[in-house]
């Protein structure tokens, strides 16, 4: 037997390493769902839900939903189920949350950025809509700056910022809030998850997302709340020429910011959304979903279909 045949190249073997790998979806606990890995290039299991059709069976742009800080994918659970009827959804895991690789390294909104960019490849999300919240807006931002928008088709900006200038009083509020994290890990928990809702949640709710909170170790936790605020992606945003949706609780404390993302990102819409926290995606659920449903209709669904029609025969004027 010639063994040469079954020699593979070193250098098609190191390609192949450092690609990233999307592991066999399993079926989820929810009807219609599965959920599964992509193992990054550093070797990091983010873990994604997944639902709607397969890929490639429609002509539509995906979706992919990106928690805030320490929150898991199922917290998007009433937009999987809403935008799964006609879109294909992907919520995932950041690094070092819920399911997701617990990690030291990477723990940043750059860090993440190469984790949006491993699931969309892997996963084969092009054209996608990113769906960011909290700290999800600045992994966006991240990822906008390092990889451009040539797989993205839409961003929908939940509630958080690409970057602050950061006042005494500020660093004085994120100090208290990680000398919290560090003194009383469980008590700050289920204060901050309480505090993102106005409307009532169950308790069986609450005690699940403070669980999965949890499940980020302290130190990691802290270390994104300083990487949040020492990234500073602003400038890259004005580069953005993508339809873009802002969303964010009017009269809200990051209201500002969201008012100066919109500012600066040319042709963006902002939707100031009353009676709702900052999970506003859980507090009006229906009404969130109907507006971002309404952006992507409007702004790329639609305009993207009449792009590919043959144009009318022009009509003379008698």
């Amino acid at each position: 037997m010639n063994l040469a045949l079954f020699r593979i190249p070193l250098v098609v073997m190191l390609i192949f390493a450092c690609m990233p790998l999307a592991a066999a979806a399993h079926p989820n606990d929810k009807d219609g769902r599965t959920s599964g890995f992509v193992t990054t290039p550093d070797n990091i299991r983010i873990h994604y839900i997944e639902a709607g059709p397969r890929a490639g069976s429609v002509p539509s742009p995906s979706i992919l939903f990106i928690p805030g800080w320490t929150m898991p994918a199922w917290i998007w659970d009433a937009q999987i189920d809403y935008f799964s009827k006609k879109f294909r959804v992907v919520a995932i895991d950041p690094r070092s949350q819920a399911d997701s690789t617990m990690t030291d390294d990477g723990d940043s909104p750059t860090g993440r950025a190469t984790d949006i960019e491993a699931v969309i490849e892997s996963l084969h999300l092009s054209p996608v809509i990113l769906v960011g919240w909290s700290q999800g807006v600045s992994d966006v931002a991240a990822y906008f700056k390092q990889y451009g928008a040539k797989s993205v088709a839409g961003f929908v900006l939940v509630d958080g910022f690409a970057g602050v200038d950061i006042s005494a009083e500020m660093a004085k509020g994120f100090v208290a809030i990680d000398g919290q994290l560090l003194t009383n890990r469980e008590k700050f928990t289920e204060m901050f998850v309480r505090n993102m809702y106005k409307t009532p949640q169950t308790e069986e709710y609450i005690a699940r997302v403070e669980k999965s909170a949890l499940r980020t170790p302290t130190a990691i936790a802290v270390t994104d709340t300083m990487a949040m605020l020492n990234i500073d992606n602003r400038e890259a945003m004005k580069q953005i020429d993508k339809p873009t949706l802002i969303l964010t609780p009017k009269g809200g404390f990051s209201a500002q910011f969201e008012e100066s993302m919109h500012a600066n990102i040319p042709n963006s819409e902002l939707e100031e959304m009353e009676g709702v926290g900052h999970a506003l995606f859980v507090d009006k659920a229906d009404a969130f979903n109907e507006r971002v449903d309404r952006f992507i209709t409007t702004r790329i669904t639609a305009p993207a279909a009449s792009a590919h029609e043959t144009p009318a025969t022009p009509t003379t004027t008698h």
